[in-house]
């Protein structure tokens, strides 16, 4: 469990609204295995899922430092980071609306 201030809540909801969350901890791909289309195939079937089961909002966990594949990937298709953890993992929290991601 994160131990979140109540701005970083506060935060996510202004830029997301009140619906339900949909959360996804770390993804990723074996290297052999990227440029394959296998991220993205992956995170628009569970977009689906997630729309389907009424979750709005996504919110996901990778890595910000050094820029993962992951990270920078997330920025592109409009995730933003709302939460960065305190532990010196580099590890950060970024949501988005769901309805309307392009892949």
């Amino acid at each position: 469990m994160v131990d979140m201030d109540v701005e970083a809540i506060r935060t996510m909801r202004l830029w997301c609204g009140e619906g339900q969350i949909a959360y996804q901890s770390e993804l990723g791909v074996l290297e052999d295995y990227r440029k394959r289309g296998i991220a993205r195939d992956l995170t628009s079937r569970r977009n689906e899922d997630f729309l389907q089961n009424g979750l709005e909002i996504g919110v996901i966990r990778t890595k910000e430092n050094p820029p993962s594949v992951t990270y920078q990937w997330y920025q592109k298709i409009g995730y933003r980071v709302f939460y960065r953890y305190r532990d010196g993992s580099a590890r950060v929290l970024m949501a988005r609306q769901l309805a309307g991601l392009e892949f």
